[in-house]
């Protein structure tokens, strides 16, 4: 590889060599401390130190970021996925609706819901009921997915309407999904905004919440529970007593964000009263390691869209935001709101905003709002739309949950992910026909980057190095990679002493689930192996590892940066960095991944196909054996580890402890005639190490 050579100076006038990428810049205040922790590992032989006295003596030292280095880096990171876009950039009406179009889309595909599941027969189950003087309360089953149900509490006016308005042949009907309420569907807070509404002449209906998720292959809670809620909109319009045209959907918090995705992506919806929700996406996300609940955490769906474009889908249909002082709502109406606004001045419309100075909440004040709100919008009664809610006797949620168990046989809701798995799942199957070889098969680069979050080449941008020391004849330096803007990676540098041969030697970039530290610590036998067999050993500290540890799982779903992807991003770009570093042969820089970090060094290699080769220590879990936010959302749709892996072929690869989990990557890479070049086994570790010092440090390809 032919690129210019540069020359810069550390602190102690040493002179550093380096090819390509930019020049690398020198920190100005050096290693004082000569690592205390590196060298005392290296003098005595990578032998096991003590882990207390390592970590007493290490310190800051052995950092390469300083501790304001890194909050400031957390914090602008942040900065950068959350900042809010303008929908003032909409001029007109015709712009809008294009994109109206184009939003709702992609909200279902976020959500797991594109294509739309099968609309199979309800099968209403009632198991229970209260009769009261003006409320019948039903207990309701209803299917949502084939051979899976959801469950409601029903309400339905008794009698003439206490507020003496016209009954409609038909009645106007009211969605209520509930938010993290103490009693769920059950809550009292709950209970008297849906008989609230009954005695008014509606119908009210409350499903149950439900926090089922499947990530790997899409699901996830705001999905399911905004298809059991278009679900609950045919139940509705099944009722002989319910008109179909005329539906509402209101709910507080948790129960806000479901009106807001159902509104957004269900025109049926006629009237909508969010309450105490809307905000920018920011304001319920954290720089620290807080979260809110992670069913707020719809996979990708802030690199997509934010909350009050969402609620920009709901014009011209007449919506009403209920926020209050004492939340993430307090400056809805002069932040958020004129946003909304704008969009109904194009589309049409009315909207309104009402405030309270109260903390988070859905009591009598904001239910009485809602009230007038659909006795405007759903029961024509304009000119006499307040509503006084007065005294509502409420049943304990005890006796409504006695209202019935599921009947017998039927599968509730924690069904859903054998239902997409097995409707989703992509076919590993490989092609018979000749000719048509298996690699055809695998993801293709689009929905890999996609899936990944990625958003342009991984490759670095800048290099900082901030001090070099030795110790037992080996060089080590700290160095600071720009993977890409705004992210800098710490990075340990780990040479040999120099050779009387004059060649270029192999890099070994060593991923450990816990970071560079971690690695020396628990696997530094196999980093002086690595160095005695004369290999450059590269320790970095990906994303959210290490020194850029924080428990960020949710942040990285709702942003569509899973954390396999930002660490692949990563050791990708380290990879890259040292292609071009003087005294290292481009052609022998390989990937190792340590621990449970196959899939970071498996997506490393399939990012930059400058990555020689690919070690991973145990080849598991696949993501098919997962449910949380460790795998990218909705990647079995396209694939698994396996399925990824085989975008590698031909560059060399080792599977170890797989356990027969890789057999068609195997098979891709016979295909692409380079059998030869991949490698299965099931070793222990002792065994692994021993053999990846002659895999790692090999002849040239």
């Amino acid at each position: 590889m032919n690129s210019q050579q540069n020359t810069v100076r550390d602190s102690g006038n040493k002179t550093i060599e380096l090819r390509g990428s930019r020049v690398l810049r020198e920190h100005a205040f050096g290693l004082r401390r000569a690592w205390p922790m590196i060298c005392c590992i290296l003098l005595s032989g990578i032998g096991h130190c003590c882990n207390s006295a390592l970590a007493a003596e290490a310190g800051d030292g052995a950092d390469v970021l300083r501790a304001d280095e890194r909050d400031a880096f957390f914090a602008r990171y942040f900065e950068r996925m959350t900042t809010p876009r303008s929908l003032f950039t909409f001029a007109d009406r015709q712009s809008w609706l294009r994109h109206a179009q184009a939003l709702r889309q992609g909200v279902l595909e976020r959500i797991g819901l594109w294509p739309l599941p099968e609309r199979v027969p309800l099968d209403p189950r009632v198991t229970g009921r209260i009769e009261r003087q003006d409320v019948v309360i039903e207990r309701v089953y209803y299917q949502t997915l084939p051979g899976i149900y959801a469950s409601g509490y029903l309400y339905k006016p008794r009698g003439p309407s206490t507020l003496a308005l016209a009954k409609p042949l038909r009645r106007a009907a009211v969605l209520n999904p509930h938010g993290h309420w103490p009693e769920g569907a059950a809550d009292t807070n709950v209970q008297a905004r849906c008989i609230g509404l009954a005695r008014m002449g509606l119908v009210a209906f409350c499903p149950d919440s439900t926090h089922v998720m499947d990530l790997p292959i899409g699901l996830c809670p705001i999905g399911l529970m905004t298809w059991n809620n278009m679900r609950a909109l045919d139940f509705l319009q099944s009722l002989e007593d319910v008109d179909p045209e005329r539906l509402g959907c209101t709910g507080g918090s948790g129960g806000g964000q479901q009106t807001l995705y159902l509104a957004a992506l269900d025109s049926r919806v006629k009237a909508i009263v969010p309450a105490v929700l809307v905000s920018w996406f920011r304001r319920i996300l954290f720089v620290s390691e807080q979260t809110h609940c992670f069913c707020n955490h719809a996979p990708g769906i802030a690199r997509l869209t934010d909350e009050p474009e969402l609620a920009g889908l709901f014009a011209p249909r007449p919506a009403l935001f209920i926020c209050a002082t004492g939340d993430w709502t307090r400056d809805f109406p002069r932040e958020e709101f004129p946003e909304i606004k704008h969009i109904y001045q194009l589309v049409g419309g009315e909207i309104s905003c009402v405030q309270f100075d109260k903390p988070h909440n859905y009591d009598r004040d904001s239910r009485e709002q809602m009230y007038a709100w659909m006795n405007k919008h759903l029961l024509n009664a304009r000119g006499q739309e307040a509503v006084r809610e007065g005294d509502i006797p409420l049943e304990s949620p005890a006796a409504l949950k006695k209202l019935g168990p599921m009947p017998s046989g039927l599968v509730g809701l924690d069904g859903a992910p054998g239902y997409f798995r097995t409707r989703h799942s992509f076919n590993r199957a490989l092609p018979g026909a000749a000719g048509n070889p298996a690699h055809n098969r695998v993801p293709t680069l689009r929905i890999r980057r996609d899936l990944l979050g990625e958003r342009g080449p991984c490759v670095p941008i800048d290099a900082e190095s901030r001090g070099t020391s030795s110790a037992a004849g080996f060089r080590v330096e700290k160095v600071l990679i720009e993977t890409e803007p705004g992210v800098r990676v710490p990075v340990w540098v780990l040479e040999p002493g120099r050779s009387t041969v004059d060649r270029r030697r192999p890099a070994v970039v060593l991923a450990h689930p816990e970071g560079k530290r971690a690695l020396l610590e628990n696997r530094g036998a196999l980093v002086r192996r690595l160095l005695d067999a004369g290999a450059v050993v590269v320790a970095p500290d990906m994303r959210l590892r290490g020194e850029l540890r924080r428990r960020w799982d949710w942040n990285c779903v709702i942003w569509a940066r899973p954390e396999n992807g930002m660490a692949a991003h990563d050791l990708a770009a380290t990879a890259a960095h040292f292609r071009s570093r003087t005294g290292i042969d481009p052609d022998r820089v390989r990937v190792v991944g340590l621990g449970e970090t196959a899939a970071m060094a498996l997506f490393a290699a399939a990012l930059n196909d400058r990555v020689a080769g690919v070690a991973v220590e145990h080849g598991g879990p696949l993501f098919a054996e997962t449910r949380g936010p460790q795998a990218p959302a909705g990647i079995l749709r396209h694939g698994d580890l396996p399925e990824f892996a085989a975008l590698i072929a031909p560059r060399p690869m080792w599977i170890n402890g797989e356990g027969g989990r890789f057999r068609f990557t195997e098979q891709c890479y016979a295909r692409f005639h380079s059998p030869g070049t991949f490698r299965r086994s099931d070793l222990d570790q002792a065994e692994f190490e021993k053999e990846l010092i002659v895999w790692a440090t090999g002849g040239r390809r």
